[in-house]
């Protein structure tokens, strides 16, 4: 099963937040369907506007983040592929939420444009609440060299849900 936790932690007397936490493995290399990846359950639903135009995606069974397996994405060496993965999650307006992403990434050459994340906090029907957040990328990476994206928000008065991607 794919990381996705949901835990309180108490950064200090006054608050709580909610860590968000997900695993990608960011391939931007050549990726041949021929070798089938494994398959493994998960929250995620992979995601992408047009089927022409999805990259490669599968669950990394073998790169793992302090032993998870890795979603991950491959643009298979094209400009133009566009896709990620995406999961809601349950929400209490007001409640702070923190959002961390670790991932490792090869043959991309603008990092900050390519890989990114997004929150958008959806109300009781569904319907996009504000304007999305982009959590930041961190410049450090982790002990064990992962790439980080990493913020905090606090959802918003009527959301109930939130779509990470």
């Amino acid at each position: 099963m794919t990381r996705f936790i949901i835990e309180f932690l108490k950064l200090n007397s006054l608050f709580r937040a909610v860590i968000l936490s997900m695993f990608f493995l960011i391939h931007f290399t050549a990726y041949s369907v021929m070798n089938e990846p494994e398959r493994a359950e998960t929250d995620w639903n992979f995601h992408s506007q047009r089927a022409e135009i999805a990259p490669a995606h599968w669950i990394d069974m073998k790169l793992q983040y302090e032993g998870n397996p890795s979603l991950a994405i491959s643009g298979d060496g094209k400009d133009y592929t566009n896709g990620s993965w995406v999961s809601i999650v349950d929400v209490i307006h007001g409640r702070n939420y923190k959002f961390n992403c670790f991932f490792k990434q090869k043959n991309v050459d603008e990092q900050n444009r390519s890989i990114l994340a997004s929150i958008i906090w959806q109300g009781k029907d569904g319907e996009r609440i504000n304007q999305p957040e982009y959590p930041a990328t961190l410049r450090e990476l982790s002990e064990d060299g992962w790439n980080i994206i990493q913020q905090t928000y606090t959802a918003p008065e009527k959301a109930v849900t939130a779509k990470i991607e």
